[in-house]
């Protein structure tokens, strides 16, 4: 059976029904992207960290860009993240550049893309080296109740959303998996390591969503059970729930561990009981992407169910435009946490 690649208009909301429509990215400006980098560069070493700010391009475009103009291969340029394209990004990259060459990245040249600063560090920037990402976005055309949305923007600040993947990571048109699939079946020959880890990720990220809105639609979504692998929050570090008391409840309710559900794969801590048999029972329909996953011997993840928006703040620049001010982790998505605004975002 293929995914059904609804997109979140199709998933259940944890905070309740649609509250408003609203245009998203009317243009790039309307979606700003800062990466939150907390590495002290040394100075020297082989590496340039190169800070750029990028509209319309994606962080493929920029790394691609910057390998041609230091004469390397793509693959040597270091990047944190992948940023979205139709917005306005600030992120940094690394190039290796030997200690008595000297390259200034300033003088690159491409349409949409700016070089904010370079210094030189002794390591490659590598995934997931940022701390956070701040966003800035602004809606647009907004019809709804402006009070209702208040209060919805007021429960996701004190409860969180849940932390789904968002479109992007599926490809243009979804096809990620689709591609994969048709791989699987035709056994053709394999794509770059690049693009197959692409299409693996986006079919991991489609059953962890699916299991994640299962939960939402029971309630469960950050109330732990019996069998539930918790994860603390800021960190990898699980533990499996053998019994749910008062102590487990505060810290849940204090944010400091998180209900988690698997990125698919074999090893780590898995769940048990009830738990573990809702999980079979939501992957058993795509048991095709179970075994492409399970073929390539793919290291099982946890990842949490909910991400929390503390610092979240909105401001009404007009009664039909809101601009909004959140900070999320490394690999949460803030289409997520408009989609459990109420938002049905209209391009």
């Amino acid at each position: 059976m293929n995914p059904d690649l609804r997109w979140f208009h199709g998933y259940p909301r944890a905070s309740g029904q649609l509250v408003c429509q609203a245009r998203l990215r009317a243009m790039p400006a309307d979606f700003v992207v800062d990466e939150c980098m907390d590495v002290p560069l040394t100075g020297d070493g082989e590496h340039v960290w190169v800070q750029v700010e990028k509209t319309s391009l994606n962080t493929r475009d920029v790394a691609d860009a910057l390998a041609r103009f230091a004469g390397i291969k793509p693959a040597s340029v270091g990047y944190s993240g992948l940023k979205d394209k139709v917005a306005v990004c600030r992120q940094w990259f690394s190039v290796p550049v030997p200690v008595l060459s000297s390259v200034d990245f300033k003088a690159m040249v491409l349409p949409g893309c700016v070089v904010l600063q370079q210094q030189r560090h002794q390591r490659k920037l590598r995934t997931g080296a940022h701390t956070a990402n701040h966003f800035m976005i602004r809606l647009r055309d907004v019809v709804g109740k402006p009070g209702m949305i208040d209060a919805r923007l007021d429960w996701i600040r004190r409860q969180g959303v849940p932390n789904a993947f968002g479109e992007q990571r599926f490809g243009y048109a979804r096809n990620n998996i689709t591609r994969l699939l048709a791989w699987q079946h035709q056994r053709s020959r394999k794509p770059s390591r690049h693009v197959f880890g692409l299409w693996l990720s986006a079919a991991r990220s489609f059953l962890f969503n699916e299991i994640l809105y299962r939960r939402v639609m029971d309630g469960s979504w950050c109330l732990p059970q019996v069998g539930d692998v918790m994860m603390l929050a800021g960190t990898h570090s699980v533990f499996p729930v053998e019994a749910v008391d008062d102590v487990l409840l505060q810290r849940v309710q204090e944010a400091d561990v998180h209900v988690s559900a698997p990125l698919w794969g074999e090893g780590g801590m898995v769940a048990s009981g009830v738990v573990a048999a809702l999980e079979a029972e939501v992957v058993k329909p795509y048991h095709e992407l179970v075994d492409v996953i399970g073929q390539q011997r793919v290291e099982m993840h946890r990842r949490a169910l909910r991400v929390c928006v503390p610092d979240l703040q909105w401001q009404w620049e007009s009664n039909r435009t809101l601009c909004l001010s959140l900070t999320l982790p490394p690999g949460a998505f803030a289409t997520a946490v408009l989609h459990e605004c109420g938002v049905m975002v209209e391009r």
